[in-house]
């Protein structure tokens, strides 16, 4: 069975060492296993991100457009930068007439920015497919993603938790890790099959939630949850 490992980047696992960075590359690579992103931080942020430029899933807790299931309307963050609002919202009305859905832009007084495509212009084609997997695809699973590229997609999520997030995109043909230095676990919320990792030996609280916990040594830290998950069978 493959694995997928998640890192939570919230804690700058190990891009601030671009050096470390291409070697962990290589080194999941060689394992064979499969990588995804957990952050809210744009892309720009972290020099070092592009650590999983060729990986097709960026996972991000915020973004420029996201899908109120509930009030059954798309919102728009009229904040982020780069966008072209009014092009957007015409797409997406003409686009979504027919699903009988609303616009709402909104702010976000909170984060400035939170997602790659506050850097990028969409293109019309990205943004009318992002649009029908929203509501087609996904509907009702509280998560929605952008298109980026033929081999990107960057997901957006809005008042979930990082692992019901992964949760809602679990296959049962992989082995999933969680790697992080701090997540707010519930025991009751845990998500099954869902191995938790803490890179932040000094964390007592998040530790009691983790099924592993790497050394405190920074540059053995990573080597140890490698190897941990390496030889892991769930």
């Amino acid at each position: 069975m493959k694995k997928f490992i998640f890192f939570d980047l919230d804690g700058t696992l190990i891009f601030d060492d671009k050096e470390l960075s291409n070697d962990t590359k290589d080194c999941l690579r060689t394992l064979d296993i499969k990588y995804g992103l957990c952050t809210n931080r744009p892309l720009s942020d972290i020099p070092t991100l592009d650590f999983l430029s060729n990986n097709k899933n960026y996972i991000c807790e915020g973004g420029v457009v996201s899908y109120d299931y509930k009030k059954n309307k798309l919102n728009l963050n009229e904040k982020a930068k780069n966008i072209n609002h009014k092009s957007i919202k015409k797409i997406s009305l003409e686009f979504l007439k027919e699903k009988g859905l609303s616009i709402n832009l909104r702010q976000n007084i909170n984060r400035i920015y939170s997602s790659t495509l506050y850097f990028e212009r969409p293109l019309e084609s990205d943004t009318i497919l992002s649009l029908g997997r929203m509501v087609t695809d996904f509907l009702g699973s509280n998560y929605e993603f952008e298109v980026l590229s033929e081999t990107k997609m960057l997901f957006t999520i809005k008042n979930i938790s990082k692992g019901q997030m992964i949760k809602n995109i679990m296959k049962e043909n992989f082995e999933y890790y969680l790697i992080s230095d701090d997540e707010k676990i519930e025991k009751d919320e845990k998500i099954e099959n869902l191995v938790y990792i803490s890179i932040d030996p000094n964390n007592s609280v998040f530790n009691e939630s983790c099924d592993f916990v790497s050394s405190n040594d920074f540059n053995r830290r990573l080597i140890d949850v490698i190897l941990y998950i390496k030889n892991k069978q769930i």
